[in-house]
């Protein structure tokens, strides 16, 4: 079977993981300290310090048809703060094992450029053993050419013998070689000095880099310099172990994170043949919250990372007290809370997801707006306010946008629905790794599906929900409480409907009206091979979605989602992995494709 694209946000199925900690040293409930999982997947925003809440607060008694009309009177006032924008830098994204995603530390260090020490034109070079410099002298006495400074720092001047020029600057070279001249030899004759070629020698780089290969440089050049030249350390490589073989042999190791973090530049004399290598990169660890540094960070070294290890790295603001670490633990998904001074201790394993939180009460929320508006796009609200308040602060005549199709975004849903995938996804592929079939022929047929689960499972994985809550009922507007990290957002108007999975051209269609969904399915080219005919997923534009049948009607804005038919609805394994395909299409609008039907 084809496994297609996985569609919308999944609904929030309630699962619920218990906080535990043990005496001594702090561990995630279901394993031994620091027995790390390293899945894939993408990564999640969650600041909540037990378990987030997931649904929506919404107020019945302050439903209305216009929320655009303006707050009532004595209700919280709202403020606007102008959306900033920043440039951010081209960063590698790394897989943590909870199915999320975060910048990898360190890749923007190779975005700029590092200069070379060695240009022969810099009047503030320093000459050096192995530089060429060229000296004539001309008048009463001619001779010259080009001279190698030695390893003692000095040229041989005929007639005059060796000059000491190390260390000396490029712009003082012609006084420094005229001085010494001159207590040979009278005025008649004259000195022309310049530095010709500034040492360069040839130094490999290789390993888990950009562009490995042969580069030019100095002796004094940074091992930055270098690796720049390749165009820096790629996402499988360590940042935290960069050595320097001359001769087969390990002349020196570099941890970057002492420049990244310290300011601290890596010192070191290159010789001719060197190599930088770059090995594998060690154990991951993601962190989030309010930090100085929010990333994913390599384990030092010996490959063990702490939770003191971490604080040392991201450097949390002082407010922050707790501390939510997601993770594999024996092969199973694992939630735990701990204080920040509980967590110092904690042993963290490849892939965790580090969330650290602030169990104080803030009085203000931070909640921004998607859509094509013109004015702020991130608002500052007193704690309390609701969704009707703000809109009223937003400017939205002239504009396209639908006010029928205003939604929420919240983190919270989204981490429940991505907790919610990960418990189905560990069950479905335990269900099917510890069957035990009677016979060969059934054990043939459960390494197939064995092998096609774990691909689903691996592709699965890296769904991201949308955390969306729909504020229109029929038509009727319900208000709902404001929380701090809202998305508000305001679709723009349009007559096209979406249909997208298995169908053969797929792709946005003019809306026709009284067309049914089997009806816009033979517009797109009709079903693929392996689709589900009897079952889909419509997507609303107002952050809403429903299981329909092929005479069901879309409605301008919608997207209809054709699933795959994984094969023989008599079998458990058919029935939860259809299910999982229906709660993905209903939480992440995206499909997934399956190699074989089952």
């Amino acid at each position: 079977m084809r496994i297609i694209a996985l569609a919308s946000a999944l609904l929030l199925l309630g699962a619920s993981v218990a906080l535990a900690q043990s005496a001594g040293v702090p561990t995630l409930p279901g394993g031994s300290s620091g027995s790390g999982g390293g899945g894939s997947g993408a990564g999640s925003g969650a600041a909540a310090a037990a378990a987030a809440a997931a649904g929506a607060h919404s107020n019945s008694s302050l439903t209305s048809a216009n929320p655009l009309a303006g707050a009532s009177a004595g209700t919280p006032q709202v403020s606007s703060a102008v959306a900033q924008n920043q440039y951010q830098a081209p960063r590698l994204m790394v897989d943590l094992s909870d199915g999320q995603q975060a910048p990898l530390f360190g890749t923007q260090l190779f975005t700029g450029s590092f200069a070379g020490t060695r240009p022969a034109d810099r009047p503030d070079y320093r000459l050096q053993p192995g530089d060429s410099v060229v000296v004539n002298l001309y008048g009463a006495v001619n001779s010259g050419g080009n001279q190698i400074i030695d390893a003692s720092g000095n040229i041989f001047v005929i007639g005059v013998g060796p000059v000491h020029v190390g260390g000396v600057l490029a712009s003082e070279l012609q006084g420094v070689v005229t001085a010494a001249v001159s207590k040979v030899f009278t005025s008649a004759v004259s000195v022309y000095t310049a530095v010709s070629n500034a040492g360069t020698i040839g130094v490999y780089v290789s390993g888990n880099v950009a562009r490995p290969g042969r580069y030019v440089g100095g002796v004094h050049d940074s091992i930055l310099f270098y690796l720049n030249q390749a165009q820096g350390v790629d996402a499988n490589g360590t940042f935290r172990a960069v050595t320097v073989k001359r001769g087969g042999q390990t002349v020196a190791t570099f941890d970057l994170y002492d420049f990244l973090l310290n300011g601290d530049a890596p010192s070191f004399r290159f010789q001719e043949g060197d190599t930088v290598f770059v090995g594998p990169r060690g154990p991951i660890v993601g962190a989030k919250g309010d930090l100085q540094f929010s990333y994913a960070f390599e384990a030092p070294p010996n490959g063990q990372m702490t939770g003191a290890d971490l604080i040392r790295l991201t450097r949390p603001a002082a407010s922050m007290t707790g501390v939510i670490v997601r993770g594999y633990r024996n092969g199973a998904p694992r939630q735990a809370y701990f204080t920040l001074d509980e967590f110092t201790r904690v042993v963290l394993g490849d892939g965790d997801d580090v969330t650290f939180s602030f169990s104080g009460y803030r009085q203000t929320i931070t909640v921004s707006i998607q859509g094509d508006v013109q004015g702020p796009t991130v608002y500052v609200l007193p704690r309390g306010a609701l969704l009707s308040q703000l809109l009223a602060k937003i400017p939205l005549a002239g504009t396209a946008i639908e006010p029928r199709w205003v939604h929420l975004q919240r983190e919270a849903v989204a981490t429940e629905q991505k907790k919610a995938i990960q418990d189905e996804l560990y069950r479905l592929q335990k269900q099917v790794l510890t069957s035990s079939p009677p016979t060969n022929s059934a054990a043939q047929l459960a390494t197939a599906q064995a092998t096609l689960i774990s691909q689903f499972v691996a592709q699965a994985q890296t769904v991201q929900p949308k955390g969306n809550i729909a504020v229109y009922t029929n038509g009727q507007f319900n208000d709902v409480m404001l929380e701090d990290g809202d998305t508000v957002v305001l679709p723009n108007r349009t007559d096209v409907i979406l249909v997208t999975g298995e169908v053969e051209s797929a792709g946005a269609l003019v809306d026709v009206p009284g067309l049914d969904i089997a009806g816009y399915v033979n517009r797109a080219g009709g079903f693929a091979s392996h689709a589900n005919k009897k079952k889909f997923v419509l997507l609303h534009p107002d952050g809403s979605g429903v299981v329909a049948g092929p005479h069901d009607r879309p409605q301008p804005g919608d997207q209809i989602l054709v699933l795959p038919n994984v094969g023989n609805e008599n079998l458990q394994v058919v029935i939860d992995l259809t299910q999982l395909l229906f709660q993905f299409a209903l939480s992440a609008a995206t499909v997934i494709s399956v190699a074989h039907t089952l």
